[in-house]
C-alpha cells in the first residue's frame, strides 16, 4: 500500500519496540486519569515519556499493560479474521480499535496527509491515514478489492461511485502508463455518486469491487482512518491505484457521470509517518 502512497517505511527510534511501548503507556495513562486529553509533544520526547512510566505506582503500570494489551489483541484479532476471509466479522471486530490503543497521538499539518504502514503481504495492507482538517484524498478505485476502513476519530465528507460491471476486474493492461503517448487517457460512466458524512465514533465502512469502490475523502475535522485492503494494490496483478476526474455530469441528458483518469492529482501529498502501535501478523 505505501508504494503507492508515500516513501517506503524508514526505521528509526520512533518504531522500535521500546518507544511503542511509551506511547501505549501514555495513551493508557491519559485513560486511566480520567480521560484526559493526551499531550502530544510528549511523543517527541521519550524521556519524558519514560520518567512518566517509571515513576508510575504498581497500580497504574498494571492498567498501562492491561490497556497496551486489550490494543494489541484488538489489532490481532481484526488480522486473523481478515487473513482467514471472514470479512463480516473483521470489519465488526474493528469497531473495538482506537486511536489511544494504536498509538494514534496526531495528524501532519495540512496539506500533508499522512500515511502509517502496520502490516502488508501478498493477501492484505493494513495502515492508517492521518488527514488533517480540510485535506482530502481525491477520487481514486481499488480494482477487484474489498476496503474496511475505521475512523479513529474525526469526521469525514465520503463521496463514492459504484464501478461499472464491466471493470470491476483488474486487468494487467492497468500496470502501463495510461498517458503515455499513443494512448488516450481512461474514460467511462457511472451512476450518480453518493455522498455521506461520517463521524467517529461510527461502524466500519466497506467497499467493494463494485459497490463504492471509487470514493474521495474529504475532511472536516483532525481525522485518522484505519485501513484493511484485501487483497493490496499491485500493479503486476494488475491492481494499480488509478485517480479520477469528472468530465461530465450530464451526457444526452442522462443522470449517470463520466470519469477521466488523471495522473498523480496536483496538491496531494502523501508522507510516511513512523507507526508506533502494537504489530499484529501469523503467530503473534
Amino acid at each position: 500500500m505505501a508504494k503507492y502512497l508515500a516513501q517506503p517505511r524508514h526505521p528509526s527510534v520512533c518504531t522500535a519496540a521500546a518507544h511503542r511501548r511509551l506511547l501505549m503507556a501514555l495513551a493508557a495513562l491519559a485513560a486511566f486519569a480520567g480521560g484526559l486529553p493526551l499531550v502530544p509533544q510528549f511523543a517527541l520526547h521519550g524521556s519524558a515519556v519514560a520518567r512518566l512510566s517509571v515513576r508510575a505506582p504498581p497500580r497504574l503500570r498494571a492498567s498501562v499493560r492491561r490497556y497496551a494489551s486489550s490494543g494489541e489483541a484488538a489489532l490481532q484479532r481484526v488480522y486473523d479474521l481478515s487473513a482467514a476471509g471472514q470479512l463480516p466479522e473483521a470489519a465488526a471486530a474493528m469497531d473495538a480499535l482506537t486511536a489511544e490503543g494504536l498509538a494514534v497521538l496526531q495528524v501532519p499539518q495540512a496539506p500533508d496527509v499522512g500515511y502509517q504502514h502496520v502490516y502488508e503481504d501478498h493477501a492484505m495492507s493494513i495502515g492508517i491515514f492521518l488527514l488533517p482538517r480540510g485535506s482530502a484524498i481525491p477520487l481514486h478505485d481499488h480494482p477487484g478489492m474489498t476496503v474496511l476502513s475505521k475512523l479513529l476519530f474525526g469526521r469525514l465528507r465520503v463521496t463514492s461511485y459504484d464501478m461499472p460491471a464491466d471493470r470491476s476486474s483488474p486487468s494487467k493492461t492497468s500496470m502501463l502508463n495510461p498517458f503515455s503517448r499513443g494512448r488516450s487517457a481512461v474514460r467511462f460512466r457511472c451512476q450518480p455518486p453518493r455522498t455521506t458524512i461520517v463521524a467517529a465514533p461510527c461502524s466500519t465502512l466497506r467497499l467493494d469491487p463494485l459497490c463504492g469502490n471509487i470514493h474521495e475523502f474529504e475532511a472536516l475535522e483532525d481525522t485518522a482512518i484505519f485501513d484493511v485492503l484485501t487483497p493490496p494494490y499491485n500493479d503486476r496483478a494488475g491492481r494499480s491505484c488509478h485517480y479520477y476526474s469528472i468530465a461530465d455530469a450530464s451526457l444526452d441528458g442522462s443522470d449517470k457521470v463520466e470519469l477521466v483518469e488523471i495522473p498523480w492529482p496536483q496538491g496531494l501529498s502523501i508522507v510516511q509517518c513512523a507507526y508506533s502501535g502494537p504489530e499484529c501478523g501469523p503467530h503473534q
